[in-house]
């Protein structure tokens, strides 16, 4: 009967895995005919085939005579000798300890727990002892976040400094410890989310505070191997403690903040305006994700003196993946309306503006996707109403949407729509009928003409065009001939009216 216990191995494998005596005699006459490969396999999967514990050992005895180091290793680590082993228990520990290969000759150190391993407790002991014997104390530890700081944290202070260990032994001491899975899943926050552990919560918080405490007080090369694994925090901690991070420095802040599960919302916006040039490596850092501004703090930015003010779109148009639709879209629109030069301009950045904008707009799921839609509509009236570069005819909201030009600021394209946007909250007229005079969002994928409302624009369009027509026309009769060198200006604007206007009847149909 096959056993259910076994998930992994191929179905012509199986028979070789049966936890009898019979099944053990039948893998071991097979053993020498399988390929590594399978060797591995079978080694992994006895633990999940609730073998007797002699009959285990049988197998993993025999897979120690195996030329494959790996091999000798897989069966080693499961061999565990107490003060009571018989002869043979004793023979067979030397054997592994007289191991050519150090993985295999350590193998029998290896611990999931520190405090059962005094050397963990003891760095002058830990730190006299083979870099092959540290690794393999590590190797299989999950937890023990305490006990791994102070060990590096007094390495650091002393073995380092006497050159009894080298800053790449801890490096790969320490890597050994966090990059392996069992340490992240250990410290994962789903891992405590729903825990009714109440004291493993708070050791799990005070192991991850203990390691992100330490950062600071390392050597760059050693500190970033825990800056880009430890989770940002377990159990009952609340997060990355502030000292910790104002103690980093700028190399190690910005290692940090390119992580994307790493939020620091605030402390992202604290650094932001800090003086730095264009790309600045640690401000790139802390826009690439969970990085966003209220529409106030936006217009605070437009504020600033020219030249800083451009410079802060850029870095935003090229670095920042997780603003507003709307922010990207005002972005896109002053850098786009700046003077081009001989050598190019910030325009050139406007296009990765929209580009990040469609590249947010996918990520958008739901309500926020409904709001900020909503929002990037009303800027859109805005802009529509208060062009940003200055000499363009604006044309404000009329008939349903009238309500919105009494709020207009001149002069401010970001204000107007503020404006827009807080009487719309308000408004009690926010219903989907009057949502459709707003313009559509093409990178939405949204129809321009619908059904019931493309007759209908179109007559609205013909008749605003032959009123303004008309108005134009009206203009050149009552100037003279030396007012025609204004014929171009007069019908430019016309075409920015037609342009405009069309743009804006589609949209809120």
């Amino acid at each position: 009967m096959p056993n259910k216990d076994i998930r992994n191995l191929p179905c012509h494998l199986t028979p070789l895995l049966q936890p009898t005596p019979s099944g053990v005699a039948k893998l071991i006459a097979a053993w020498d005919g399988l390929h590594p490969e399978t060797h591995i396999l079978l080694l992994n999967e006895l633990k999940n085939a609730r073998f007797p514990a002699y009959l285990a050992n049988k197998i993993r005895f025999k897979a120690l005579d195996s030329p494959i180091a790996y091999v000798r290793y897989l069966a080693a680590r499961e061999f565990f000798f107490n003060r009571d082993a018989t002869e043979e228990e004793i023979a067979l520990k030397e054997r592994i300890e007289a191991d050519p290969d150090p993985l295999v000759r350590y193998s029998l150190i290896e611990s999931e727990w520190s405090f059962l391993d005094e050397d963990m407790k003891n760095p002058d002991a830990f730190f006299k002892l083979p870099q092959e014997a540290r690794l393999a104390k590590v190797r299989q530890l999950t937890g023990s976040g305490e006990t791994m700081a102070a060990l590096i944290e007094h390495a650091v202070n002393h073995q380092l400094q006497e050159g009894i260990v080298s800053e790449i032994e801890l490096v790969e001491i320490l890597s050994d410890y966090v990059n392996k899975p069992s340490f992240l899943e250990n410290y994962a926050a789903d891992r405590w989310e729903h825990s009714y552990d109440g004291f493993g919560e708070f050791v799990a918080g005070k192991d991850i505070e203990a390691l992100w405490a330490l950062v600071p007080k390392l050597p760059r090369q050693i500190s970033h191997v825990l800056i880009e694994q430890l989770p940002p925090a377990a159990g009952l901690s609340s997060g990355i403690p502030d000292n910790v991070l104002k103690e980093m420095t700028l190399g190690q802040l910005e290692t940090l903040l390119y992580r994307q599960d790493v939020g620091l919302e605030k402390f992202r916006k604290e650094l932001f305006l800090r003086p730095a040039e264009r790309l600045d490596g640690l401000r790139s850092a802390l826009i690439a994700f969970h990085f966003d501004f209220e529409y106030t703090e936006f217009a605070e930015i437009l504020a600033r003196p020219e030249q800083e003010k451009i410079d802060l779109l850029r870095d935003l148009a090229v670095m920042a993946n997780d603003l507003s639709l709307v922010l990207y879209d005002a972005i896109h629109d002053v850098l786009f309306a700046t003077e081009a030069t001989p050598f190019g301009g910030p325009w050139e950045d406007a296009a990765r503006a929209r580009n990040s904008l469609a590249r947010r707009l996918g990520r958008l799921q739901g309500w926020q996707r409904d709001r900020q839609l909503r929002e990037l509509r009303l800027y859109r009236l805005a802009k529509q109403s208060i062009p940003w570069k200055k000499g363009e005819t604006g044309y404000p909201p009329s008939t349903e949407l009238e309500f919105l030009s009494k709020l207009i600021v001149e002069g401010d394209t970001w204000a107007t729509f503020m404006e827009f946007s807080k009487a719309w909250a308000d408004s009690s007229l926010r219903t989907k009928k009057l949502e459709k005079h707003l313009p559509r969002i093409d990178e939405a994928g949204e129809d321009y003409w619908q059904d019931n409302h493309e007759a209908e624009g179109f007559v609205e369009v013909n008749k605003g065009l032959d009123e303004k027509l008309s108005a134009i026309i009206s203009r050149l009769k009552s100037g003279n001939e030396a007012e025609w060198p204004k014929l171009i200006e007069v019908f430019s604007e016309l075409a920015s009216y037609t342009t405009q206007t069309i743009e804006r009847t589609a949209f809120s149909g």
